[in-house]
């Protein structure tokens, strides 16, 4: 930022002799020369003390950091996911891993009975063990209001996942529909994901006391060197591990 503003500076001063000259001395054959030159002085001066003050250059580092991890969009504070509905409504393999994810499988569940219908997808969701004590430390670090609801809320989620499945049956009229299988997680959970197939992802981050709905969320792309492959590495270690002790079975239409 110092070099920019010497740079500007020298280009300023560079920029006003030249204007003098070609101002005073009208028949200067190099006027011309010498006034375009004062405007590009001024011009470029200008632009190195925007650039300066705003830090853009440290911005274009940080998008360029952005587009090589895959990051598309940053939100906060539950904002963004607008497209999340036809996301997973066109989906043939989507991953989920929360907490309980109470609130995510109640919302979509119409987009649940439409991919596993249309595309027979293959759903598998990672929550919490219920009255494990992960489930308990979290309870207690977020609210006392909190205090003995998680548990509840996954059991309701096993409730959903049975209602999704019935409903897509009855809708698909006796043809092949697809899967869901739940599997628990005791401490493994470190952020809140949403993965749709292989290209596209939603990351939240997790900071008790704060709830996932206040924190900050990454929009991913599936960009093979970026965050999306360290997501998916991530949820597919949870998934096997979890496997070792819970699956729950009834939710597959196999």
């Amino acid at each position: 930022m110092r070099t920019s503003s010497i740079i500007s500076s020298l280009l300023v001063v560079s920029g006003v002799v030249s204007g003098l000259v070609g101002f005073l001395y009208q028949d200067n054959p190099l006027r011309g020369l010498l006034l375009w030159l004062f405007v590009a002085c001024l011009a470029i001066a200008f632009i190195l003390w925007v650039t300066s003050k705003i830090g853009l250059v440290n911005h274009w580092a940080n998008l360029r950091t952005l587009h090589r991890c895959g990051i598309k969009s940053l939100y906060y504070m539950g904002e963004g996911a607008r497209d999340l509905k036809k996301q997973l409504s066109n989906a043939s393999l989507i991953r989920i891993m929360a907490v309980s994810a109470e609130s995510l499988i109640k919302a979509q569940k119409d987009a649940f009975v439409t991919a596993l219908i249309k595309n027979r997808a293959d759903i598998r969701i990672l929550v919490g063990k219920p009255d494990s004590e992960f489930i308990a430390d979290v309870e207690d670090i977020e609210s006392q209001h909190r205090k003995n609801t998680i548990s509840e809320e996954i059991d309701k989620v096993q409730k959903f996942c049975r209602e999704i499945l019935d409903e897509s049956r009855l809708k698909s009229k006796s043809m092949p529909i697809g899967k869901i299988k739940v599997r628990f997680f005791r401490t493994h959970l470190r952020s809140s994901l949403i993965m749709v197939d292989n290209s596209w992802a939603w990351m939240t981050l997790n900071l008790p006391p704060k709830r996932a709905l206040q924190s900050l969320s990454f929009e991913l792309a599936g960009n093979p060197d970026g965050l999306f492959e360290d997501a998916n590495a991530h949820f597919e270690s949870v998934w096997k591990w979890a496997g070792k002790f819970s699956e729950y079975q009834g939710y597959s239409s196999d």
